[in-house]
């Protein structure tokens, strides 16, 4: 039995995109309950060494879409800019990584 490199990568990245999007519509619901600033949330951290939410966010992007970007290019350029606190930035981020994988064949 063959098993291609997109068969055990990129649904896997497409579930976890989607859970992140989801992680999103969560917070953003959270934020607007709560009277919680999403950029507060955005800067959360779950315990003190980790990157904070917004940093996750973009890790997923990175280590999915660009990754997959990058085996098809030969060239690895992650962007380590700051990510901006605000959540319709980080779902376009999300949506973007899962349009690129979704034309990945």
């Amino acid at each position: 039995m063959t098993v291609s490199l997109y068969s055990v990568a990129v649904p896997p990245m497409l579930q976890i995109l989607s859970a992140t999007s989801g992680l999103l519509t969560k917070a953003r619901a959270f934020c607007a309950e709560q009277g919680v600033a999403e950029a507060e949330l955005a800067e959360i951290r779950l315990a003190p060494d980790m990157w904070p939410f917004s940093w996750q966010v973009r890790a997923c992007t990175t280590y999915s879409a660009i990754a997959v970007q990058a085996l098809e290019s030969g060239l690895h350029a992650p962007d380590f800019c700051d990510v901006p606190a605000d959540f319709d930035v980080l779902d376009g981020m999300v949506s973007d990584a899962i349009a690129v994988l979704r034309g990945v064949s």
